[in-house]
């Protein structure tokens, strides 16, 4: 009684049945206790807790937001490494496709043998700087996506709630498709199962981390265009391929490889012509003969 009193238990409250705890005190050495207690005591303990608690709750709030502040700092830095690495790697792979084709031009004219040898040799070179940065850039990606958990973690645990464990409750859903590189024939190029019908307007995105795709779409009847080769996004390159696709129901493909162009590819499609993309990732290009624009422009 002593110790719940000291807590500030307070004496004058009755139960549901209006009992109180000096009514129903079981000795009298209890019924002592209670009488004596004072009661402006039991406010001020009150009072007294509830300052404590209300500082404990400040400094936990006020550690939860500098752990906050700090891990949105960790994640701008991861973002500003990962940048850096794509920048990079866009750079290296566009030079890398330069020189593949700068040295194919020279085979097709029938330069000589030490030629050959100084523009394979580039080559190789570039390719390893490819692969060099290519590591790097998966290690900052990873580094993005980690810094990014973290704080979505201590967001959820400033707001009391709980996130699924990695791979829990996010199911691939039931737009993506896994699928063996021997069908993607069927279900990307004739769409048998009219499974590119049905996500209309959306277009297709296709994952490949083996890259087999890649030398399967580059061989077969498409318009490939691989983004981070500078010449195979030339405007009129560009748009006649897009014409192609469209009047001869070809798939156009736009190969990004292992780096994020988006905005290289608005910005190539925008070349050809204002708001191109837009237009043609909401399919309104399609509609009726809008896309005669582009045959029309020298």
């Amino acid at each position: 009684v002593h110790l719940l009193l000291a807590a500030g238990a307070d004496p004058a409250l009755a139960n549901e049945s209006g009992e109180t705890p000096l009514s129903v005190g079981a000795s009298d050495e209890i019924k002592d206790a209670i009488r004596s207690f004072d009661p402006v005591e039991t406010g001020r303990l009150v009072e007294e807790f509830a300052t404590r608690a209300a500082a404990r709750k400040a400094e936990a709030r006020a550690a939860a937001t500098a752990e906050e502040s700090k891990l949105e700092d960790a994640l701008g830095a991861a973002e500003r490494a990962d940048g850096v690495a794509q920048r990079e790697l866009k750079a290296a792979r566009a030079e890398l496709a330069r020189l593949i084709e700068e040295h194919d031009l020279l085979q097709t004219e029938g330069k000589g043998e030490r030629t050959a040898e100084i523009t394979l040799q580039a080559i190789h070179d570039a390719e390893a700087r490819v692969e060099e940065i290519t590591s790097r850039a998966a290690e900052t990606a990873e580094a993005k996506a980690a810094a990014a958990r973290a704080l979505e973690e201590e967001r959820a645990r400033m707001l009391g709630e709980d996130l699924p464990a990695d791979g829990d409750g996010d199911d691939d859903g039931d737009d993506t498709l896994r699928v063996e590189i021997g069908k993607l024939n069927d279900l990307l190029l004739r769409d048998t199962q009219g499974l590119l019908k049905a996500a209309a307007p959306r277009w297709p995105l296709l994952i490949d981390p083996s890259g087999q795709s890649t030398v399967f779409l580059t061989y077969a009847d498409t318009n490939f265009v691989q983004v981070c080769n500078p010449s195979a996004t030339e405007p009129n390159k560009l748009r006649r391929g897009l014409l192609g696709a469209i009047r001869y129901g070809k798939p156009l493909v736009l190969d990004c490889m292992d780096v994020d162009m988006r905005d290289e590819i608005e910005a190539a499609f925008g070349r050809v012509e204002p708001g191109l993309f837009a237009r043609l990732l909401d399919r309104s290009l399609l509609e009726g003969e809008a896309f005669l624009s582009l045959v029309t422009r020298p």
